[in-house]
């Protein structure tokens, strides 16, 4: 009963299609989460590094193929047509540019490079249908899309038919494809367009989703960028130890915040007022929220690893679980932020965040490499992690300035 209070109290309207859509979304993750505790309890360190490798490949790659335009869908949904044709056409080049690219630097064959294509052009695809979805507002419809293939992986994992990672992973988003296609809802039935009662032209939208992408691709990066560079750089032993703790200790408090980012969005863009006012007492509510999912979710996560791992108290890595909790904490509020920006940012602010996110990125990146190359496996996990929470803070510091900014300059021209 208090945790729907706690969820009333931040602002979530608790009706049959949210719960509907968070069950979908909660049983997609879960899954996913089990899917890699599986992982990581029952395989040898190399399947966990090629497991990790090929996750964080087609997340990243195939987000990247919706150029920013994910986040302009809710802006004005009439892109949602105009853009598809054009959507295919780069999802197939990008796909194929990167998986030749990772077919020469990590060696694969032919037949694990075709199945690496496949799997990134369908999850894209799927990422198209959920954004739009989202965009119009069927929850449900835009969870199923992104998360089924979820379910359908743990559901082959358990099977254990296949000797690799790619092999599991194209099966089940192929499948999550052709039931995911036949759903109705993600073209809008009533165009809801930007604020002026005006569309936005292509010019500005490529221009705008140009910029989405480069926060996109930085947010991804932040998100899953330090196992790809880890496994870039082909340090097994650092990849699933640093893996193992994020399966354990992050999952809880992350997917929550994550499913209100997915809530939020389309909902204040729906609002006929959203001022400063309203920002910061959403930010807080935000942080509070966090804090406690945050608790929770590494309480869990000791009871796990003691009881199901058997691992003692002695041998638990308590500063990166600090670290981590910490870092759950800063993704949870950067939430509030970045649906700022997203929603109320002009071309300016967004081109201006964007850039200062590549800073950060580049840093981070950089640092990792440079922890890899010189630092002992027991401090560069450790190095890494504090590394992850600084770039969230520096994300989190940006997008809100920028929110604030602009927030500030409409409502003075409302004043007006």
């Amino acid at each position: 009963m208090w945790g729907k209070k706690v969820i009333v109290w931040i602002g979530v309207n608790v009706n049959k299609e949210v719960v509907v859509s968070f069950l979908i979304y909660g049983v997609g993750l879960a899954s996913m989460l089990i899917s890699d505790l599986y992982i990581s309890k029952n395989f040898d360190i190399d399947f966990i590094a090629d497991w990790a490798f090929v996750k964080s490949s087609v997340l990243i790659i195939s987000t990247v193929c919706l150029m920013g335009y994910d986040t302009l869908f809710i802006r004005d949904q009439s892109l949602i047509k105009r853009y598809f044709k054009r959507f295919w056409g780069q999802t197939i080049i990008i796909a194929f540019l990167v998986s030749t690219i990772i077919w020469q630097v990590k060696g694969l064959s032919i037949n694990q490079v075709i199945m690496l294509f496949f799997a990134i052009v369908g999850l894209a695809f799927l990422n198209y249908i959920s954004s739009s979805s989202r965009a119009c507002y069927n929850l449900w419809k835009a969870q199923f899309s992104i998360n089924f293939w979820k379910i359908i992986l743990l559901l082959l994992l358990l099977l254990g038919y296949f000797a690799q990672p790619i092999e599991y992973y194209v099966l089940a988003v192929i499948i999550g494809v052709l039931l995911s296609f036949f759903l109705k809802g993600y073209y809008p039935k009533k165009e809801n367009i930007q604020e002026g009662g005006k569309y936005l032209s292509l010019p500005d939208a490529n221009k705008m989703g140009f910029y989405f992408l480069l926060t996109n691709l930085t947010l991804i990066f932040a998100v899953n960028g330090e196992q790809f560079v880890i496994n870039l750089y082909g340090d097994a032993n650092v990849s699933a130890h640093l893996f193992t703790y994020f399966s354990v200790f992050t999952p809880i408090a992350l997917s929550i915040n994550g499913f209100l980012g997915f809530y939020f969005g389309p909902k204040i863009r729906r609002q006929k007022e959203f001022n400063l006012k309203h920002y910061f007492n959403f930010s807080k509510k935000i942080l509070v929220f966090s804090i406690l999912i945050t608790i929770f979710s590494v309480i869990s996560g000791y009871f796990y690893m003691i009881k199901f791992m058997n691992i003692t108290k002695i041998e638990i890595d308590w500063a990166l679980i600090l670290v981590l909790a910490f870092l759950c904490i800063v993704r949870g509020v950067y939430i509030s932020t970045s649906i700022g920006l997203g929603i109320f940012g002009s071309k300016r602010s967004i081109g201006k965040s964007a850039l200062m996110f590549w800073v950060f990125t580049i840093v981070y990146i950089f640092s990792i490499f440079i922890m890899l190359a010189y630092l002992e496996n027991e401090f560069v996990v450790l190095g890494i992690a504090i590394a992850s929470l600084l770039n969230w803070i520096g994300r989190f510091s940006v997008s809100n300035y920028f929110t604030i900014k602009e927030l500030k300059l409409i409502n003075k021209n409302v004043k007006r």
